[in-house]
Formats: C-alpha cells, sequence, structure tokens
C-alpha cells in the first residue's frame, strides 16, 4: 500500500456509515408516520367520545344521527 491511498478498511466503513444513515432515515420516516398516525387516532377518538356524549336530539339539531357517528369521525378526522 502506497502512502496517501486510504486502507480497505475506511473505505468499507464509508460505505457502511452510508447503509446506517440511509436505515437510520427509514426509521425516522417509519416512526414520524407510526407518530402521525397514532395522534390522528387519538383526535378521532376524542371526538366521537364528544359526539357519542350528545342526546339524539342535540345530534338532531347538528343534523346528524347516532349511527351515522363512525363514519363521521372517519371522514373528518382520517380523511377516509
Amino acid at each position: 500500500m502506497s502512502h496517501g491511498a486510504l486502507p480497505k478498511w475506511t473505505y468499507m466503513s464509508v460505505i457502511e456509515m452510508e447503509t446506517d444513515m440511509t436505515n437510520i432515515r427509514k426509521f425516522r420516516r417509519g416512526f414520524s408516520t407510526f407518530l402521525d398516525s397514532f395522534v390522528a387516532a387519538q383526535r378521532a377518538a376524542q371526538r366521537y367520545e364528544r359526539l357519542s356524549r350528545l342526546s339524539d336530539t342535540q345530534l338532531s339539531q347538528r343534523g346528524l344521527k347516532r349511527d351515522d357517528l363512525p363514519g363521521i369521525v372517519m371522514r373528518d378526522v382520517l380523511g377516509v
């Protein structure tokens, strides 16, 4: 090996670091997606709880039916 040339193990370390960084980015994206989904699910549960506490008369005044609440929450909060 001549002076100034990088040893093979250094070159491999750079490749391994790039692979590790790619894996870290993938993990962060996946974890971020999980957290976003968790927050949306919490919002949906809270909205459903609020609406389900209303009387049938109160729901009717809002143009809602009790049987429609799950679908309404899914559409409004989760975009389904």
